[in-house]
């Protein structure tokens, strides 16, 4: 298992059959770092790493307060036999570390369709989340389709690649988006009005060697 820092995963990797993604609220910066700290102090015990968990990505909320995690695994049983196996140890130590943490949005994704707007290669420096709602899996499927076509046809500045994963539930699609700077990231959210968009910092990453 490798540990890195500010490394994003590779998003439409072949042999990812799962992504599991959540928001954890932790109200402060300090304790967006402390959490990801003992996240990676937690995950990074060789001997207990999950057979089929492929890399474990966390970002920092520019809210100062969310932690996202984005997760590739091999397909949903190999996440359900950690969760049977291997789970609950590891969240009592979490917990233990930084008591409150809330939970939200955990679900299983099939990354649907991808969009690249910049040359292969470049480094993005910020992510993009959304939520869109969907009525079943046909509909998500359905609407993750026309999202990533309207994302071709108009590319907003700064974004490098857009990436629409539809929920196993059929519940919502995610945009996950990575975008050049910071900036162009923040003018995404700026322009969204209502809608579930949140911006993040690559910090940690972890990976299956």
């Amino acid at each position: 298992m490798n540990t890195t820092a500010n490394v994003l995963p590779e998003v439409t990797r072949p042999n990812v059959g799962t992504v599991m993604s959540s928001e954890w609220t932790v109200r402060t910066p300090e304790r967006q770092l402390e959490t990801v700290e003992i996240l990676v102090d937690v995950w990074s015990d060789t001997s207990r790493w999950p057979d089929g968990l492929y890399t474990y990505s966390f970002y920092l909320g520019t809210d100062g307060s969310t932690v996202l995690h984005y997760s590739q695994w091999r397909d949903d049983q190999a996440y359900r036999d950690f969760f049977q196996a291997g789970r609950k140890p590891r969240v009592e130590r979490i917990d233990a570390a930084v008591p409150g943490i809330e939970r939200h949005d955990l679900a299983f994704y099939d990354l649907h369709r991808s969009v690249r707007a910049a040359p292969a290669g470049a480094r993005p420096e910020a992510i993009v989340t959304e939520f869109v709602p969907a009525e079943g899996p046909e509909h998500a499927r359905r609407l993750a389709a026309e999202l990533a076509a309207a994302r071709e046809r108009v590319q907003p500045d700064g974004l490098v690649s857009a990436h629409f994963h539809v929920a196993s539930d059929g519940s919502r699609v995610l945009d996950y988006s990575e975008w050049a700077d910071e900036a162009g990231a923040r003018a995404y959210l700026a322009a969204a009005g209502g809608r579930r968009v949140k911006v993040f910092r690559p910090y940690r990453a972890l990976a299956a060697r």
